[in-house]
């Protein structure tokens, strides 16, 4: 029988390094102070809760588990164990269903009577196995979970994280979606479901978004709030507030965790603030951001001036020699070395205050959201770069002591001395931030500083960068060439990244409020979807006509990039295809392939080319007449498939991004990609690049993928590279 208790509390559900027991420990003791009941352990990088979900963890492992349970039990915090099977589990396979009871009972053997079972993040088609035993992918779920829910004895706490686990993953919404209405059905009705709002990282969580959720999925569902989650971007830290979710909501749900920043230690003010916005519902308390802000940056000041070293111990207050002290005290004054955490290590300067630890929180505050710091400073540079041109005028009009219209001269002069006053300001900001990382490096807490450090000295550099560039905008006569490698020296989200990208930026001053302030640079990484077909293909037109620099190519035939370059994937493989979108919902790329190349093209040969050459017929005329569009049919009828490579490297991918895409998030989904393929057999996996694509081939390349020369069949205007996956 379910719980009536409402949940609330953490869930570790990140990628990224998992906590250690001791940072856990540490926060069941103050999640107990704080008034939140709920523990869930998920993170993605324990082998065996995601990737190894098979396997039985090891005596040692097992120990620290059941440790771990016993101080959750100690400070009365409920936990819960989630296992991730989706990856490659096999729905109709006794032998799969085997292997997950037993874990679960090894687990139940640790002491742990509450669960999860995650299906997130993973691939919607079913096996031809599973296909023949049940009607749809949700459907196999349901009777996955429901099974394993009544093996265990229908504990009290029992959690189902969905696939479509947000309205953006809805297919086609969430009152249409024929996966969330089977879920809702089939599901026993004492199992929870997750849910992160309307989109992975949800700027809002409306009540009457949740009403409609509720309709489908026939119960109050459990929030899993992302809203402070850093896991998707690294360059990232959320220390704002809990915010922009009503205290009313509560009363629609049947618990909320948060999943916070993958540091723990700088999660004192997201999870302090949770805390208190929880506790509105029981106590009365009315929840006001500001005031529950303020209240845990003092609370979190405090904890700077705690002496702290990462291993956790106290640091002595007394040193036994003397003398070795001040040898220390000479030595760092004499240190010419730049100032970072490893040679900063004095204690006698003044302790940390609430107004730095705010302006810190204020600098690195929500995804969506920058604090008052942060848009401050924001604002100050966008007026500086707007009007640096009354500067210039007016220099340009003393040099040439043209008096012809003094009245504009003196306009400009006033307006070039309130540049220069705002200017001056911008400097004293950027200065007060350089001086606070100075006082941090001194804070005795070294737990708290190795964490944040990078964080504040990126920021303080890319200020100080930004100087210069604002200095030269009235000063261009001092202007040097810069290489694209300075421009492209810094990729990082949230306010940093806005800080950077108006280093860089050379549009005007609209420009930049579309392309930062309402890009958080959040990724998502999600499988196609039917109406994604038109976007793609326009992605792909796109990308050739600035390869040719040619508005008016293709425009007789718009769709015949898109039907060379993905149609067939759409046609054939649509479960193998994963598309990139910003926080805007705006797609930005795709990575496709096939499993086996060797298959693919026998279809493609064999159903695909059937179909597109009565589309696009044969050009019959002289080839050195032929348009872009002929040039285009023709390679639908001159096709020598790559088979032979197959036999090293049984599958192949074919990808395309926007410009804007970072490196890092490009690499993520190759990598995603090639998870997907080896967990499904593949020993290796080849692409082909368009030569002009050196920056994309750059990137296979840095992953490890290596040319593939011999093979007479290549193109001139195409390179292959592979990489081995056993």
């Amino acid at each position: 029988m379910a719980s009536n208790k409402f949940l609330c509390g953490v869930v570790e559900g990140f990628y990224g390094k998992p906590w250690s027991f001791e940072q856990r420990r540490t926060l069941f003791s103050n999640m107990a102070k704080w008034g939140l009941n709920t523990y869930m352990y998920g993170p993605k990088d324990d082998e065996k809760h995601r990737a190894a979900w098979k396997q039985t963890y090891s005596k040692r492992e097992g120990d620290s588990l059941r440790t771990l349970i016993r101080a959750a039990e100690e400070s009365d915090i409920l936990f819960i164990y989630a296992i991730s099977p989706g990856v490659d589990i096999t729905y109709s396979s006794n032998r799969d269903m085997k292997f997950l009871k037993d874990k679960l009972d090894q687990i139940r053997g640790f002491g742990c009577n509450a669960f999860a079972i995650f299906f997130d993040d993973i691939d919607n088609v079913m096996c031809l196995q599973d296909q023949e035993e049940f009607e749809s992918f949700a459907a196999a779920q349901v009777a996955v979970t429901n099974e394993i829910y009544k093996y265990l004895g229908m504990p009290a706490n029992f959690l189902f994280c969905p696939t479509e686990y947000c309205a953006a993953r809805a297919d086609p919404n969430v009152k249409d979606s024929k996966y969330l209405s089977t879920i809702g059905v089939g599901l026993h009705s004492d199992i929870d479901i997750m849910w992160t709002g309307p989109k992975v990282v949800s700027t809002n969580i409306s009540v009457e978004s949740i009403l409609e959720l509720q309709s489908v999925l026939q119960r109050k569902p459990v929030i899993w709030d992302n809203i402070h989650a850093n896991d998707y971007e690294q360059g990232r830290l959320n220390l704002g507030p809990y915010d922009c979710r009503p205290a009313e909501l509560m009363e629609s749900l049947n618990g909320i965790f948060t999943n916070p920043n993958c540091e723990f230690e700088l999660n004192f003010v997201p999870i302090r603030t949770f805390s208190l916005w929880c506790q509105s519902k029981h106590t009365g308390f009315k929840y006001d951001v500001e005031k529950v802000l303020e209240q845990s940056i003092r609370e979190w000041t405090e904890e700077f001036s705690i002496p702290r070293l990462p291993d956790g111990y106290l640091l002595e207050a007394d040193l036994s020699d003397a003398n070795v002290n001040e040898d220390m005290d000479d030595e760092m004054q004499s240190d010419s070395r730049p100032i970072s955490p490893a040679n900063s290590m004095e204690t006698d300067k003044d302790e940390l205050t609430v107004k730095d630890i705010r302006l810190l929180v204020e600098l690195f505050y929500l995804p969506q959201k920058h604090g008052k710091a942060a848009n401050d400073l924001l604002a100050q540079v966008k007026w500086l770069k707007s009007n640096h041109t009354f500067v210039s005028s007016c220099r340009k009009s003393t040099n040439t002591a043209n008096t012809s219209n003094i009245d504009q001269c003196e306009s400009d002069y006033v307006a070039a001395k309130e540049w220069d006053k705002r200017f001056s300001k911008f400097r004293s900001t950027c200065q007060i931030i350089h001086q606070f990382g100075d006082r941090l490096m001194t804070c005795r807490n070294r737990v708290l500083l190795y964490e944040v450090y990078n964080y504040v000295a990126d920021l303080s550099g890319i200020l100080y960068h930004l100087i210069s560039r604002i200095h030269l905008l009235v000063n261009p006569e001092k202007q040097e060439k810069r290489s694209n490698s300075e421009n492209n020296s810094f990729r990082y989200g949230g306010f940093v990244g806005d800080i950077h990208r108006l280093i860089v930026s050379t549009e005007n001053c609209d420009d930049y409020e579309e392309s930062t302030l309402r890009n958080s640079d959040a990724f998502v990484i999600r499988p196609f979807l039917p109406p994604d077909k038109e976007t793609l293909y326009d992605l792909c037109l796109k990308s050739s006509i600035e390869n040719f620099n040619n508005d008016e190519i293709y425009k007789n035939e718009p769709e015949i990039i898109g039907d060379r370059d993905l149609g067939a994937y759409i046609y054939l493989h649509p479960e193998y295809i994963y598309v990139l979108e910003d926080d805007r919902d705006r797609v930005c790329g795709y990575l496709c392939g096939a499993l086996d190349s060797k298959q693919f093209y026998e279809r493609y040969e064999s159903e695909w080319l059937a179909q597109i050459r009565d589309r696009y017929p044969q050009p019959e005329s002289d080839i050195a007449s032929w348009t872009p569009e002929e040039i285009v049919a023709n390679s639908f009828y001159d096709f020598t498939p790559p088979t032979d490579v197959s036999v090293l490297y049984l599958s192949h991918l074919e990808a395309r991004f926007d410009p804007c895409v970072p490196e890092k998030v490009i690499k993520r989904m190759i990598q995603f990609m090639l998870e997907q393929l080896k967990l499904k057999g593949s020993y290796g996996a080849s692409t082909l690049i368009d030569l002009w694509n050196t920056n994309l081939r750059r990137i296979f390349a840095s992953m490890g993928f290596i040319d593939l020369q011999d093979y007479s069949w290549m193109s001139k205007e195409k390179s292959m590279i592979a990489i081995k996956l056993i």
